[in-house]
């Protein structure tokens, strides 16, 4: 049980060698990233509980090492993206929910590979644009918000996962020039994040941002390689929060940074 820790990331030698471990809490961190293979030998895990995290995206085979999940909660996170490889090899999944994100869309083939017993999900306020079921299995049913509970999935159509309210947008891809960190704008290679209340360092930027801005935030520290992936980086403004802690090595591989 680790929650209500001030934990960010989720190292691949985190976990190393727990191979008999069946239920890792994780709530109420800061979580921001899973690296690949994190979860490599956690064979027996059952139960994954990540919810109250500030998870933005989740990448390809984010639980890539864990066959025997049956429970993974994702909720009252920020993802705005899941790639349809992120839950592949789950065969023995049966619960996922994604309650409380910023979800418009998910994958064509989010759900193939799932248990033929059915799997229960739950999309309560995610602003879930559409939903393909067809590789679902036959029973499986929803679980929420509650004028479609118990409904057998493979039976509803595109309206009925419509939130009052919601324009279409255009669905962003994981990884993808179009990702745009919820709740910033981003435009012209510039992503503002200025007063979002954000308490950490987005994971996902689109890949040719040039200058983003982070200023007037609640950012308490600045990780390891925070911005490795982004080498097209300028400038960085992160002033007006309240940064305690720098890795040595957060700002590594940023060979165009003119401005921090």
């Amino acid at each position: 049980d680790l929650q209500g820790n001030n934990i960010s990331v989720i190292y691949e030698s985190d976990f190393q060698g727990l191979a008999k471990l069946r239920i890792l809490q994780l709530t109420d961190n800061h979580i921001y990233t899973i690296e690949k293979d994190a979860l490599h030998d956690l064979i027996s895990l059952e139960r994954l509980d990540l919810s109250h995290n500030a998870l933005t995206a989740v990448p390809k085979r984010a639980f890539k090492g864990a066959p025997a999940l049956r429970s993974l909660q994702l909720d009252n996170n920020q993802i705005t993206c899941l790639d349809e490889g992120a839950v592949k090899g789950l065969t023995e999944l049966e619960i996922l929910t994604l309650n409380n994100n910023n979800i418009t869309t998910l994958p064509r083939d989010m759900f193939a590979g799932m248990p033929r017993h059915g799997m229960r999900c739950a999309f309560r306020r995610t602003r879930l644009r559409a939903i393909n079921a067809s590789r679902l299995a036959p029973y499986t049913r929803c679980h929420s918000p509650g004028q479609l509970k118990g409904q057998n999935v493979a039976d509803l159509h595109e309206q009925d996962f419509k939130c009052s309210g919601l324009t279409e947008n255009a669905p962003m891809e994981c990884g993808g020039r179009s990702l745009c960190p919820h709740p910033c704008r981003c435009a012209d290679g510039i992503v503002d994040c200025r007063e979002k209340s954000l308490t950490t360092v987005p994971s996902t930027l689109p890949e040719d941002t040039t200058e983003l801005r982070l200023e007037q935030n609640y950012i308490t520290e600045i990780p390891p390689k925070a911005f490795a992936n982004h080498r097209r980086l300028k400038r960085i403004d992160l002033s007006n929060n309240n940064i305690s802690r720098v890795a040595y090595d957060a700002f590594s591989g940023l060979k165009s940074l003119t401005s921090l």
